[in-house]
């Protein structure tokens, strides 16, 4: 190496030389007091028959091989705990991380020397054995093998240490990788236990030649052969860190190691705890285990789970609780609230309201333990209990998901569902809804998840109709009634005897039966939800029209033919017809009429139709005058002085007939037609001029009072 090479080596030294810290030890301590004050802990540990059948005191080397330590103010993994070393255990905090050894040389161990297969070929070691009694059913230890044959010596010398555990459930053979190397088979070696010093997770036992860093001769790491020791190995284990620190006079050492191993509560067992030198005395190596490292049964329940820490959880869930397993008479109490709780004598306390829990453990009749532990829980969220909406058409419910504990709680986060699926954006604890569904809210408070409740909304959807606005006529005389029956649709028929009924007449029948004009309404309820609809009944009364008697005329001017009802009412509308046929453009109350015929009107009042009719004749030919002559000759035609027109225009008193002597014929009150060429006598006239004088009931317009003429009478056939 280098001049260069060494000053850089030296130069980074120098911090560690100048400030790193050793560890003190005390060898004073007799080996009881290392293994029952030290190592082991436990209030109810139960440790005996502590022995230490090999060490340097042992065989009178003057000094002693184990000790304890404290390393507080030295960089060391491990605050405090004892060690066993293959050398003067007071010498361990002395020099500079490249210690060498010395000739002290006393027994080695066989059953190392069989770990390592070379019998005979161990020194200097320190052995302490001890029976102890677990109350749990896995002891544990925490240790650190440090040695003097880093990093020179990884491919030839193999100090070698056990930690041989042996008791009921444990086989005294058992297989050994010693080399590492998965190419050579196993050793089946009968230790008398199980050495539980090995890299976790495998067989192979700890010592320098299986755990070490890779090969860099340069710094003075050797590249092992094939068929050395050390050629298989695990760097990560080794200790870069602190080895060589100066804390220790050890060049290196390993990372922090535990030993874990089942064993049965109640049961004895022994341990035996050894290291040894590999073939010479020059190069020292020791173990160190952590103090009160060596678990062998301590009620503990661990730290209280308050709000602020990591394993609180929510409202409903459970925390198990466990007291630690014992002996076969081991016996369990538990408490809440410094009460204790009923039944509840196992191992297990399952937890779920918040309180102060403590357990008494008497695993023997000489040891009892007790332990307490504050639990919280996050207060789950108390939402609205499950409900069910009815939501009716065209309407907007609001659904409430507000926790009725909301004070209580912190941190809220709200998701709304429809139907199982995320309704985007609904994140507060309110949701107006104008659908049908299931609506789910999903609640977040702290440890709280995924709490939810469900509303289910059914939607009401039906209408009412009560038809269009009614107009019903009523005959002159008639009663007004009309009933009012509602169509419903979109409710089940099945369920139409669910629905109440209110009209505004404050009837609560289906239907109604009104007797006079006006708008009538109805509000149905049905689920809760009401529908309305209104209709307008209107009575019309028809109008009884009469166009009189049916009548002759001489139409000699215009007849006139009358409803006998106004023109100015605009409800009322008139059509008149002729023989069947409308009459164009006629549209008032009455009728001029020129011409015989049927007439008939309708007479409309807001669409009520009355009728009437009246037959209009003629009278006979010339029948509207005083006819000149006679012809009484039975052939029916002007066989009669007929006076029907003024019979029907004014009247007839009086009918004379006189002769052209002035003497009078025939006379006759109430005429009609009755004079037909007779006298009074009923004989014939002969044929010749005569005179009339006609007395009229009421003056006529073209005669007067009395009409008065000549009329020619022929006789002849």
């Amino acid at each position: 190496m280098s001049k260069n090479k060494l000053l850089v080596l030296f130069l980074g030294l120098l911090p560690f030389l100048g400030f790193s810290q050793t560890i003190t030890v005390d060898d004073t301590q007799t080996v009881n007091q290392l293994t029952d004050g030290i190592l082991v802990t436990g209030d109810c540990a139960e440790v005996d028959n502590i022995t230490s059948p090999n060490n340097s005191s042992v065989h009178s080397e003057g000094f002693e091989s184990f000790a304890s330590f404290d390393a507080s103010n030295a960089a060391f993994p491990f605050a405090d705990g004892i060690v066993l070393a293959t050398k003067n255990a007071s010498e361990i905090p002395g020099g500079g991380g490249f210690g060498g050894g010395g000739s002290n040389n006393w027994p080695g161990d066989p059953d190392l020397e069989a770990l390592i297969q070379e019998p005979g070929n161990t020194n200097n070691a320190t052995v302490i054995e001890f029976e102890f009694t677990p109350f749990v059913d896995e002891i544990s230890f925490n240790y650190i093998l440090a040695s003097n044959e880093w990093n020179t010596f990884i491919c030839d010398y193999a100090d070698t240490f056990a930690f041989i555990l042996s008791g009921p459930g444990i086989s005294d053979v058992n297989s050994y990788n010693h080399d590492a190397n998965p190419n050579t088979p196993d050793l089946q070696l009968d230790l008398g236990g199980l050495n539980i010093a090995t890299i976790p997770g495998t067989n192979i036992p700890v010592s320098p030649v299986n755990i070490h860093l890779d090969p860099d001769p340069m710094n003075g790491i050797p590249d092992c052969d094939p068929d050395e020791l050390g050629d298989f190995y695990v760097p990560q284990l080794y200790d870069n860190q602190f080895s060589g620190n100066n804390s220790t006079e050890f060049n290196g050492q390993t990372e922090p190691l535990s030993v874990n191993t089942s064993v049965i509560p109640g049961e004895t067992y022994t341990i035996k705890l050894a290291i040894a030198d590999r073939g010479d005395t020059l190069f020292d190596s020791a173990v160190f285990i952590e103090g009160s490292s060596f678990e062998l049964g301590e009620v503990d329940l661990g730290p209280d789970i308050t709000l602020g820490s990591d394993e609180a959880v929510c409202e409903g869930e459970s925390i198990t609780l466990d007291a630690g397993p014992g002996g076969e008479n081991t016996s369990y109490i538990w408490f809440k609230d410094f009460e204790e709780i009923p039944g509840e004598d196992g191992q297990f306390l399952e937890v779920t309201e918040s309180g102060t829990y403590s357990v008494a453990v008497a695993f023997s009749l000489d040891c009892l333990q007790t332990d307490s532990k504050i639990i919280e829980f996050f207060p789950q969220p108390d939402l609205p209990d499950e409900e069910s909406f009815i939501l009716c058409a065209d309407e907007t419910i609001t659904l409430v998901g507000t926790p009725n504990n909301l004070s209580e709680l912190e941190n809220l986060q709200y998701q709304w569902f429809k139907d199982g699926t995320a309704i985007s954006g609904e994140t507060e604890p309110t949701l107006d809804v104008d659908e049908e569904g299931v609506y789910e809210i999903n609640v977040d408070a702290e440890a709280c998840t995924n709490i939810s409740t469900e509303f289910s909304v059914e939607l009401v959807d039906y209408s009412i109709d009560l038809g269009s606005d009614v107009s019903t006529c009523t005959d002159v005389g008639a009663t007004n009634s009309f009933e009012i029956v509602p169509e419903i649709s979109g409710i089940p028929d099945s369920e139409l005897d669910q629905v109440d009924y209110s009209w505004s007449n404050e009837e609560t029948t289906e239907s109604i039966v009104v007797e006079s004009s006006g708008t009538y309404a109805l509000t149905t309820t049905y689920q809760g939800c009401t529908q309305t609809d209104e209709v307008n009944v209107s009575f019309i009364q028809s109008i009884d029209v009469d166009l009189g008697p049916d009548f002759k005329s001489c139409f000699t001017e215009p007849e006139v033919i009358t409803s006998g009802l106004p023109n100015e009412d605009s409800d009322i509308s008139f059509t008149w017809f002729k023989d069947g046929s409308e009459l164009s453009n006629e549209s008032t109350s009455s009728l001029q009429i020129e011409e015989e015929g049927v007439y008939d009107v309708e007479v409309s009042n807001q669409e009520c139709i009355s009728t009437a009719s009246v037959t209009v004749t003629g009278y006979e030919v010339d029948n509207c005058t005083i006819t000149q002559g006679l012809s009484p000759n039975g052939d029916g035609y002007n066989d009669c002085l007929d006076l029907t027109f003024l019979s029907d225009r004014t009247g007839v008193d009086n009918v004379q007939i006189f002769n052209r002597y002035g003497r009078k014929v025939f006379e006759t009150n109430n005429y009609v037609n009755e004079f037909c060429g007779q006298d009074d006598d009923g004989d014939k006239l002969t044929t010749g001029t005569y005179f009339y004088v006609i007395k009229l009931s009421s003056e006529d317009d073209e005669f007067g009072n009395v009409a008065k003429g000549y009329i020619y009478i022929s006789e002849e056939q």
